[in-house]
């Protein structure tokens, strides 16, 4: 055994390279977090806002060569059925409570002079839009509370389940419909991928679709109405790996006539 020279290493596709660029930067800002009422004034700006839900992505060597390695169905947009997620609006008192509940976990994970004063006072909450989808992937819920609020000093906050989603600025981003971030995991047992997309959009997107394609198979789109430029969509896959090369998310934006403004795909 020649212990000198190292193993060959696969190279990266360039796609999945680009993301992982990406993450790194993301990671390596983390320790300088932009203020969440930034988006605000850019916004003003006309500058372009990503909001960042926890992206993750993962690489593990497998013990399948590439050429090995089963490969990713590939199933044209329109051969997928839907499914829409809307269950419709929250009532006043559903929205208030976790709104309360998400600025509360957002003042305790803030650094102090992060918000202008009285940003995360409570009692200056303006609800903007509070929907519930379908819970998927979610066990135990069967339904998700995905709303948006403004506070004093115009900060706006999208919340998931009293969760807040945090911000960050894509000096690129502008050249988009919908720009956002997403996330996936194993859940559940069986095991399923569930895919979560995070957006913001500009206000002639209506809809925004997310599916996920495995090696087996396809899920569904799921999709989502946007409310107040801004949304939460989720879709899981039975036996199905969170792992690049294993599976792939597609991420599209529609406007009001179904037209396809935005699509990109991760993974």
């Amino acid at each position: 055994m020649n212990l000198t020279t190292p193993p060959p290493v696969e190279p990266l596709a360039p796609d999945y390279a680009t993301d992982l660029q990406h993450d790194l930067v993301r990671r390596a800002r983390k320790q300088h977090r932009i203020p969440a009422w930034t988006p605000v004034l850019a916004a003003a700006c006309g500058i372009a806002i990503v909001i960042a839900g926890g992206l993750f992505l993962t690489r593990k060597d497998n013990l399948l060569s590439p050429a090995d390695r089963p490969s990713i169905v590939q199933v044209p947009a329109d051969k997928s059925p839907t499914q829409s997620l809307d269950l419709g609006p929250a009532s006043d008192n559903e929205a208030s409570v976790a709104a309360v509940a998400c600025l509360a976990k957002e003042a305790a994970a803030a650094k102090p002079n992060e918000y202008p004063e009285g940003s995360l006072d409570p009692a200056t909450i303006q609800l903007k839009s509070a929907r519930w989808i379908k819970g998927l992937g979610t066990p135990g819920r069967a339904r998700e509370l995905v709303q948006s609020f403004m506070t004093a000093n115009s900060v706006w906050f999208l919340c998931v389940d009293g969760q807040p989603q945090s911000y960050e600025g894509v000096g690129d981003g502008a050249a988009d419909d919908v720009v956002g971030s997403w996330s996936w995991a194993n859940v559940g047992s069986p095991s399923m991928l569930r895919a979560t997309f995070s957006f913001r959009s500009l206000a002639i997107v209506t809809k925004v679709e997310l599916r996920v394609r495995g090696t087996e198979g396809a899920s569904p789109w799921s999709v989502v109405s946007v409310a107040d430029r801004g949304g939460y969509v989720t879709a899981v896959l039975p036996d199905a790996r969170a792992q690049h090369g294993w599976a792939q998310v597609d991420i599209r934006g529609l406007d009001a006539t179904g037209k396809v403004l935005f699509e990109k795909t991760v993974g």
